[in-house]
């Protein structure tokens, strides 16, 4: 099976997938995604946005290739990045209170 990316972000330089996961799929399926992802150069990067702490670890577990004891990034393959949906919600609000400040 053929696996697409979720969404797509390019810049002039690269494309990065970009995967949000809602729901925990089985280690034998993350790992065949994942392996589609490492052999494949269209993407430069893969950006996985876990709905929740235990996905994140799943999803951490299965790119590092073991289980790993909490949040864990050394050692990760440089091409996948695993973020919690609650982090980047905080990031962004943090952005946006930055950027409203300096327009006032």
């Amino acid at each position: 099976m053929r696996k697409f990316a979720g969404f797509t972000w390019e810049n002039a330089a690269t494309t990065h997938a970009i995967e949000l996961e809602l729901t925990p799929k089985s280690r034998k399926r993350y790992r065949q995604i994942i392996l589609q992802y490492r052999m494949n150069a269209t993407y430069e990067r893969v950006i996985y946005v876990a709905h929740n702490q235990s996905l994140k670890k799943l999803l951490e577990s299965q790119i590092h290739g073991r289980m790993v004891p909490g949040i864990q990034k050394n050692g990760a393959p440089q091409k996948f990045d695993v973020i919690g949906l609650s982090d980047l919600l905080a990031q962004s609000q943090r952005n946006t209170a930055h950027i409203a400040r300096e327009v006032c």
